[in-house]
């Protein structure tokens, strides 16, 4: 059976960063299941979480918690 296919990394790819509804529609999940995976540190938002700041997920956490591992 092969591999998954990871997908090249450029730089730029490197500094994107995900909403929180951005990361829904990618992983077709409620925003509550990417709640639980930021609070079980599968996805690594930047900066602190509060209320009235937007989320952000680094496009390198989003990659690793889809294809496992370091990309």
């Amino acid at each position: 059976m092969p591999a998954a296919h990871i997908p090249a990394v450029s730089p730029a790819d490197e500094l994107q960063v995900f909403t929180k509804l951005e990361v829904m529609a990618r992983l077709k999940c409620s925003e509550r299941h990417v709640d639980r995976l930021i609070d079980a540190g599968e996805l690594k938002p930047i900066g602190r979480r509060a209320r009235g700041v937007t989320v952000r997920i680094t496009a390198r956490s989003l990659r690793e918690y889809i294809y496992g591992g370091a990309a």
